[in-house]
């Protein structure tokens, strides 16, 4: 196996210590004595007002709960359930939840006296959304076995009634699980789901399901929620949540501890997250100030813009009668009038430009970092910090990240990119706790193993040339 030189590694911990001044910092559940506080939020009852940020649904939470991702980076509780699953949710313009388990056929919703079944389907509903028009849609799927189907629920005078609006035709799209969201044009969007090398589709009336983007890896692509910039956040059906601003690439934004499952998430308040803080404080760059425009004047006979030719006189003519011939043949020679000179007007002075002064632009401020990547080691069982030994095609491989603080033990987690070709995957620890979590410390001793990551290489990444890089 030929792995990248360790100048290389050293260059992908130059880009990471760039990765670690601006991506957000990783959710984390709060942990025992950290001094933090996670508010109760409501169980059964009707939940509190909404406040802006992501709010996701974690599928194997018992009984089943909405959270809501912080800013700071932590999860906490909006509402729960007393008993049973919730899979999908959706909020209405008048931030009333609805939610569904994806095993039921039930959509409910959540009012002052706890939650109520809305309306009971024929089958499963497997996702629930709300247009542009605040209008609620469900969907039906069966994955592989048959085109999917999404309603839209009216209200009758009964109670709600639905109506089919869309099939999706596996024909299409191949697999579809029956995620689906609206973006705010009111447009369509479908994902395959929790299926590999999972795609997105856009719906128009003239060419129905057209694929818009498929994830380069075996990536599922479950709960999604556009913004109004366009951005489409995404959960890979595991821990992370992903930002999608087409037709770039994903990044990804947050994960939560690894014994979780998002299914879906929402967006509540603004056009985009505000990102949670990051492991460095990151600038703000000012401003750059407005010029004020200075009008040039227009390129005119006259020099200055101010002013202007003037008017040539109109000469008024004036009626000369003829002469009246007289018995004297000869004619009186009429003298010619002197021409009278016009003096040609001054030409006034171009005024001089003022040099507008220059504003010194504010020096930005180096942010100080308190998390800082020191080395990636690869191994195949010898500790090798100057990746110096040769590396074995096919040999279980393993990569150390090794980092430190310097304000104190930091809890948090890391991942690793690796790339080989076309393919890349996404690699948590295998040590620590969650997995994944350690302390990072001021000193860690390289001998103790939770001291720093460890990250074993899986299979199809272990020959040819990989391209590793760590994030905090």
């Amino acid at each position: 196996m030929k792995l990248r030189s360790p100048l290389a590694i050293l260059v992908s911990l130059a880009v990471f210590a760039l990765v670690v001044s601006l991506l957000p910092a990783a959710a984390q559940d709060l942990q025992p004595g950290s001094g933090q506080t996670r508010p109760t939020g409501s169980t059964d009852l009707a939940p509190s007002a909404l406040t802006s940020g992501i709010y996701l649904a974690d599928a194997w939470t018992t009984p089943g709960a909405v959270y809501r991702l912080t800013d700071a980076g932590f999860l906490e509780l909006y509402w729960s359930r007393r008993s049973g699953a919730l899979s999908n949710f959706a909020f209405s313009p008048s931030e009333q939840l609805y939610f569904s388990d994806a095993n039921g056929s039930n959509i409910y919703t959540v009012t002052p006296n706890g939650e109520t079944v809305y309306y009971q389907a024929n089958s499963l509903v497997r996702d629930l959304a709300f247009d542009a028009n605040g209008i609620l849609y469900f969907s039906h799927a069966t994955g592989s076995s048959g085109d999917g189907q999404i309603y839209r629920l009216s209200l009758g005078a009964a109670g709600p009634i639905a109506q089919l609006a869309y099939t999706v035709p596996l024909s299409v799209v191949g697999y579809w699980a029956g995620d689906f969201a609206f973006g705010p044009d009111g447009t369509l969007y479908i994902s395959n789901g929790n299926h590999t090398n999972a795609a997105f589709y856009k719906w128009t009336a003239t060419a129905g399901f057209q694929e818009i983007y498929r994830r380069s890896d075996d990536g599922s692509i479950l709960g999604f929620f556009l913004d109004a910039l366009g951005s489409i956040y995404f959960s890979d059906g595991n821990v992370a949540i992903y930002r999608l601003l087409l037709p770039s690439d994903r990044a990804p934004l947050w994960a939560i501890p690894a014994d979780r499952r998002i299914t879906d998430i929402n967006l509540i308040g603004r056009t985009g997250p505000t990102p949670p803080p990051t492991a460095t404080a990151t600038p703000t760059r000012p401003a750059a100030p407005t010029a004020t425009p200075t009008t040039r004047p227009t390129d005119t006979n006259t020099p200055t813009a101010t002013a202007t030719r003037p008017t040539a006189p109109t000469a008024t003519p004036t009626m000369t009668s003829l002469p009246t011939k007289t018995a004297t043949p000869t004619s009186t020679r009429t003298s010619t009038p002197t021409r009278t000179v016009t003096n040609t007007p001054t030409r006034t002075s171009t005024p001089t430009r003022t040099a507008t002064a220059t504003r010194t632009r504010t020096p930005t401020p180096i942010p100080t970092v308190n998390l800082i990547a020191d080395k990636l080691e690869v191994t195949q069982g010898t500790q090798d910090l100057n990746n110096s030994v040769r590396l074995v095609t096919n040999k279980r491989t393993f990569v150390r990240f090794h980092v430190h603080s310097n304000m104190g033990n930091q809890w948090t987690f890391a991942v690793l990119h690796a790339q080989r070709g076309s393919s890349e995957t996404w690699l948590w620890p295998i040590n620590g706790t969650s997995p994944g979590f350690i302390y990072v410390r001021p000193s860690p001793d390289r001998g103790q193993l939770d001291h720093s990551y460890l990250f074993e290489l899986p299979a199809g990444f272990r020959e040819g040339t990989v391209t590793l890089t760590a994030h905090l």
